[in-house]
Protein backbone atom coordinates (compact mmCIF):
# COMPACT_ATOMS: atom_id res chain seq x y z
CA UNK A 1 0.00 0.00 0.00
CA UNK A 2 2.87 2.24 0.43
CA UNK A 3 4.26 2.08 -2.81
CA UNK A 4 0.79 2.73 -4.53
CA UNK A 5 0.58 5.42 -2.36
CA UNK A 6 3.72 6.99 -2.83
CA UNK A 7 3.40 6.53 -6.80
CA UNK A 8 -0.16 8.05 -6.74
CA UNK A 9 0.36 10.31 -4.66
CA UNK A 10 -2.71 9.55 -2.36
CA UNK A 11 -2.39 8.93 1.39
CA UNK A 12 -2.78 5.67 2.94
CA UNK A 13 -5.28 6.27 5.27
CA UNK A 14 -7.26 7.52 2.01
CA UNK A 15 -7.01 4.27 0.37
CA UNK A 16 -8.77 2.69 2.56
CA UNK A 17 -10.82 5.40 3.49
CA UNK A 18 -14.73 5.72 1.98
CA UNK A 19 -13.97 8.86 -0.31
CA UNK A 20 -15.22 8.60 -4.18
CA UNK A 21 -12.55 11.64 -5.30
CA UNK A 22 -11.13 10.33 -9.02
CA UNK A 23 -7.51 10.03 -7.71
CA UNK A 24 -8.53 8.41 -4.36
CA UNK A 25 -10.28 5.27 -7.20
CA UNK A 26 -7.66 5.24 -8.68
CA UNK A 27 -5.27 4.46 -6.11
CA UNK A 28 -7.82 1.90 -4.23
CA UNK A 29 -8.17 0.25 -7.72
CA UNK A 30 -4.04 0.13 -8.56
CA UNK A 31 -4.15 -1.43 -5.23
CA UNK A 32 -6.94 -3.91 -5.42
CA UNK A 33 -5.17 -4.78 -8.87
CA UNK A 34 -2.02 -5.42 -7.19
CA UNK A 35 -3.19 -7.35 -4.23
CA UNK A 36 -5.02 -9.61 -6.45
CA UNK A 37 -2.56 -10.11 -9.54
CA UNK A 38 0.70 -9.57 -7.98
CA UNK A 39 0.33 -11.43 -4.88
CA UNK A 40 -2.44 -13.67 -5.67
CA UNK A 41 -5.22 -12.62 -2.69
CA UNK A 42 -9.00 -14.23 -3.05
CA UNK A 43 -11.39 -11.75 -3.61
CA UNK A 44 -12.43 -12.35 -0.12
CA UNK A 45 -9.18 -11.26 1.47
CA UNK A 46 -8.64 -8.43 -0.73
CA UNK A 47 -12.14 -6.82 0.48
CA UNK A 48 -11.19 -7.77 4.49
CA UNK A 49 -7.90 -5.93 4.16
CA UNK A 50 -9.59 -2.75 2.31
CA UNK A 51 -13.11 -2.70 3.99
CA UNK A 52 -15.43 -2.95 0.93
CA UNK A 53 -17.77 -5.65 -0.21
CA UNK A 54 -15.98 -7.97 -2.45
CA UNK A 55 -17.88 -6.97 -5.62
CA UNK A 56 -16.05 -3.91 -5.23
CA UNK A 57 -12.92 -5.50 -5.62
CA UNK A 58 -13.65 -7.42 -8.89
CA UNK A 59 -14.87 -4.19 -10.27
CA UNK A 60 -11.66 -2.79 -9.39
CA UNK A 61 -9.71 -5.31 -10.97
CA UNK A 62 -11.75 -5.70 -14.02
CA UNK A 63 -11.39 -1.91 -14.46
CA UNK A 64 -7.91 -1.69 -14.61
CA UNK A 65 -7.16 -4.95 -16.66
CA UNK A 66 -9.78 -2.76 -18.89
CA UNK A 67 -8.11 0.42 -18.98
CA UNK A 68 -4.67 -1.49 -19.37
CA UNK A 69 -5.69 -3.15 -22.55
CA UNK A 70 -7.15 0.33 -23.73
CA UNK A 71 -3.38 1.41 -23.25
CA UNK A 72 -4.43 4.15 -20.71
CA UNK A 73 -1.15 6.19 -20.91
CA UNK A 74 -1.61 6.96 -16.67
CA UNK A 75 -2.80 3.18 -15.50
CA UNK A 76 -0.01 1.89 -17.54
CA UNK A 77 2.98 4.68 -16.00
CA UNK A 78 1.82 3.95 -12.26
CA UNK A 79 1.29 0.17 -12.84
CA UNK A 80 5.00 0.52 -14.29
CA UNK A 81 5.69 2.46 -11.41
CA UNK A 82 4.82 0.38 -9.01
CA UNK A 83 5.80 -3.11 -10.59
CA UNK A 84 9.74 -1.61 -10.82
CA UNK A 85 9.48 -0.73 -7.26
CA UNK A 86 8.23 -4.16 -6.29
CA UNK A 87 10.62 -5.93 -8.00
CA UNK A 88 13.38 -3.03 -6.48
CA UNK A 89 11.94 -4.73 -3.11
CA UNK A 90 12.26 -8.29 -4.23
CA UNK A 91 15.85 -8.00 -4.41
CA UNK A 92 16.12 -7.03 -1.00
CA UNK A 93 17.08 -9.58 1.78
CA UNK A 94 14.86 -8.79 4.66
CA UNK A 95 16.16 -10.05 8.07
CA UNK A 96 13.29 -12.36 9.44
CA UNK A 97 13.87 -13.46 13.18
CA UNK A 98 12.44 -17.18 13.37
CA UNK A 99 12.75 -18.70 17.32
CA UNK A 100 12.68 -22.42 16.90
CA UNK A 101 12.95 -25.01 19.83
CA UNK A 102 14.36 -28.28 17.96
CA UNK A 103 16.11 -30.87 19.80
CA UNK A 104 19.71 -31.34 20.74
CA UNK A 105 20.03 -34.38 17.88
CA UNK A 106 18.44 -32.51 15.13
CA UNK A 107 20.52 -32.64 11.29
CA UNK A 108 20.78 -28.24 11.70
CA UNK A 109 22.26 -28.29 7.91
CA UNK A 110 18.90 -30.01 6.84
CA UNK A 111 16.83 -27.47 8.90
CA UNK A 112 19.22 -24.64 7.45
CA UNK A 113 18.69 -26.06 4.19
CA UNK A 114 15.04 -26.38 4.17
CA UNK A 115 14.58 -23.08 5.60
CA UNK A 116 16.17 -21.51 2.89
CA UNK A 117 14.21 -23.07 0.33
CA UNK A 118 11.15 -21.79 2.06
CA UNK A 119 11.94 -18.09 2.66
CA UNK A 120 14.58 -17.78 -0.02
CA UNK A 121 17.29 -15.90 1.84
CA UNK A 122 19.80 -16.96 4.11
CA UNK A 123 19.72 -18.49 7.16
CA UNK A 124 21.84 -17.56 10.38
CA UNK A 125 21.29 -19.70 13.39
CA UNK A 126 22.03 -18.18 17.01
CA UNK A 127 22.45 -20.02 19.91
CA UNK A 128 21.06 -19.10 23.22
Amino acid sequence: MSIVSQVTGVSQSDILSSARYRQICIAKQLYAHFLRNRFKLKLKDISGIMKCHYATVLHSTNLIENLIWANDKLIIGYINEIDTCLRNLDGLNFVRKIKVNVPIDCDMEGLKLALIEKFGCSIEFVYE
